[in-house]
């Protein structure tokens, strides 16, 4: 009877060893949270409008583009372009 006593005492003494143990390395100080900043966006280039081609003037040696005839229907007779 006095060994059973024993074994357990001494099975009792470890667990409350064995659980403070636990206990004590839960309280430790966790570590700190590395830091995670985002980093800032890089900003969006401005884009530069391209100028419009200017139609208003003629190109270089004054020559302006000829329009374009109409091309009569089939059974009609062409008619004369102004500039005949």
């Amino acid at each position: 009877m006095m060994t059973y006593t024993k074994i357990t005492l001494v099975g009792a003494a470890l667990s409350v060893a064995l659980l403070a143990g636990c206990n004590k390395r839960n309280e430790s100080v966790p570590a700190p949270a590395p830091d995670v900043t985002p980093a800032a966006p890089a900003p969006m280039p401005t884009p530069t409008p391209t100028p419009a081609p200017d139609t208003t003037t003629p190109p270089s040696g004054g020559a302006t583009t000829p329009t374009p005839t109409p091309t009569p229907a089939p059974g009609q007779a062409p008619t004369p372009s102004p500039s005949q």
